[in-house]
This record gives C-alpha cells, sequence and structure tokens, in this order.
C-alpha cells in the first residue's frame, strides 16, 4: 500500500487530501478543518487503470467544493481543488491529473475528457497487440529449445516454416492478430535468415546472423525514419504503440535499437560460447531491446497536439 498526503487551502480553512494506493485499487479520504467531509474509491482496471478520484462537498456558505486526485506520474499523485468550478488549489500545475500511460504520464496539455479517451484507446491496443505479443515469446522460446536439442540451421528452418503456419493461420482467424502489422516483412526477414543457416555452415558465422541481417532491418528502419519520416515500415508499426505516438522518432528508434543490439551480438559471440551465447539470444537480448524500447517508446511518446479529438 502507497500513501501520499496532499493539504491545501481555501478561504480561511485548511485541507488535507490523503490518498492511497494498492495494486488493486485507489482510494481517497478528504478532511476539512480536521473533519472528514468525504471519501472515494476505485477499482484499478489492468492498462486503463483507476478513474479519477473526486469529492464534494458544500461549504459553510453554500458554495459547492471539489477536490480530484489521482497520479501525475508512475509515483507521484497530484490534487486539484475548486471552489463553484474555479480552480483554487493545484498540487502539481500544468500536470495532467489522469492515470500514467507506461512508460510515463499522459501526454502534456491533455484535458480531463481527452486523458480518459487515450486511455481508452490504450487499453484498446494493449488487447489487440497481446496475441501477437505472445507468439512472438512462444517463436523465441522454440528458437531456443530446438538450437539446444539439434542445431542452429535447423532452428532457423523451423522459425521460418512457424512464421508461414502463422500467415496461414491468421487467414482462418482474422478477428485474432497473430503476426503483427510486420507479418510479411517478419516473414521474409526469417525467410532470409532460414536461407543464410542453409547456405552457411560455419557455427560462428551462422551465430552472426543476428549481427548482419538485424543490421541490415536496422538500416531499413533508420532509412524510413530519416528519409521517409516512417511511412513504411514503422507506419505498420506504429498501430501497436499508443494513439499519437510519432512515426518518425519510432522508425529512427527501431533503427537505433537494431544496430544497437546487432553490435552487442557481435561482442557476446566472440567472447563466450555457443551454449552461452544461446541463453543470451533468446533471454538476454530480449532483455537489451525491451531496456532500449522503452527509451524509443518515451522518445516517440505522443503529443496532446497530435491526439484525434476524444
Amino acid at each position: 500500500m502507497f500513501s501520499y498526503r496532499r493539504p491545501f487551502t481555501v478561504p480561511d480553512l485548511e485541507g488535507l487530501v490523503v490518498f492511497s494506493a494498492s495494486f488493486s485499487r485507489t482510494s481517497m479520504r478528504v478532511t476539512l478543518a480536521g473533519v472528514e467531509i468525504g471519501t472515494d474509491q476505485a477499482t484499478i482496471d489492468g492498462a486503463a487503470g483507476a478513474r479519477n478520484l473526486v469529492v464534494r462537498h458544500a461549504l459553510a456558505d453554500g458554495r459547492a467544493l471539489e477536490v480530484e486526485a489521482n497520479y501525475v506520474t508512475m509515483t507521484t499523485v497530484g490534487i486539484a481543488v475548486r471552489v463553484d468550478g474555479v480552480l483554487v488549489h493545484e498540487s502539481h500545475p500544468g500536470k495532467v491529473i489522469a492515470w500514467p500511460v507506461l512508460p510515463g504520464s499522459a501526454p502534456e496539455g491533455m484535458n480531463a475528457e481527452q486523458a480518459q479517451a487515450f486511455k481508452a484507446a490504450e487499453k484498446e491496443r494493449v488487447r489487440r497487440a497481446t496475441p501477437s505479443l505472445v507468439v512472438d515469446l512462444v517463436l523465441g522460446l522454440a528458437f531456443f529449445f530446438v538450437a539446444r536439442e539439434t542445431d542452429l540451421q535447423t532452428a532457423a528452418i523451423v522459425g521460418f516454416c512457424a512464421g508461414v503456419a502463422l500467415l496461414v493461420i491468421q487467414r482462418f482467424v482474422p478477428r485474432v492478430d497473430l503476426v503483427g502489422g510486420l507479418a510479411l516483412f517478419g516473414i521474409a526477414v526469417m525467410g532470409v535468415s532460414a536461407l543464410y543457416a542453409v547456405l552457411v555452415q560455419d557455427d560462428e558465422l551462422i551465430k552472426m546472423r543476428s549481427t548482419i541481417i538485424g543490421g541490415a532491418v536496422a538500416l531499413l528502419f533508420l532509412l524510413d525514419g530519416l528519409v521517409m519520416k516512417g511511412a513504411l515500415l514503422a507506419a505498420r508499426l506504429v498501430r501497436y504503440f499508443p494513439v499519437g505516438t510519432d512515426a518518425r522518432r519510432l522508425g529512427i528508434g527501431m533503427g537505433l535499437v537494431g544496430a544497437v543490439t546487432a553490435v552487442a551480438n557481435a561482442l557476446v559471440v566472440r567472447a563466450v560460447s555457443t551454449d552461452t551465447w544461446l541463453w543470451y539470444t533468446t533471454f538476454g537480448d530480449l532483455i537489451l531491446t525491451m531496456v532500449l524500447f522503452a527509451g524509443v517508446m518515451y522518445w516517440a511518446r505522443p503529443k496532446a497536439g497530435a491526439l484525434p479529438p476524444p
């Protein structure tokens, strides 16, 4: 349980908001001149988070007091106090009071209605993208175990065949996205990768496949972002990101991630055994990519002006 205390002042009266959050719900208790005037609570609903908490109270002179609270970043809670609809106190001026969207807060400059629409769009995006993310993870684990039990060439061919099979299955389950927005591009890359594994019989060169092919893919993303402003590859990928994500920055960012991981793979190949490299290419590479990917998401994060109207 996390707890936050936010004091505020209305004419001649001192108030206090005590905001608490657990892994499943948020709650708020508001006191005015030491007397409790109201409480509110909400359930945390997955990616959509929790709604803003609001307590309303009639002051002694008849004016309406409204206290609103929620997170303004991943670790900070903010409050806004209004009297007869006029803002009289703001704990974090300029910040949007709304459950933040990973990996940062909601875009700056959004009003409450836009923030709620943004959260709903983000929840739907996560729902659509989950099946393809699970498929990617399963394919990665399959490559690891096939390579351990057979050899790298067989694992590459199995990966390509699995990709083609997924394309066939996708035709029969169109409502569930199994292969993502870059499906054809991904299958083509896997085909080139499998052909490389067949033609190249040296294990060291096979391990360098991620560097060679990954570097080439990284270059394509960089060109897409820098020259085409994300109109080709990034435009197909952007639908799996928060609404309003900058496609140009996404293309450049993905290219840089690919370049860094390609260089990292080359260094690991030179430094460790094949068994250790298998662990790295299945798990270590994933962790490195996720860390870099979070940076790309932050850099390409949507701005309020880029969002469609709610």
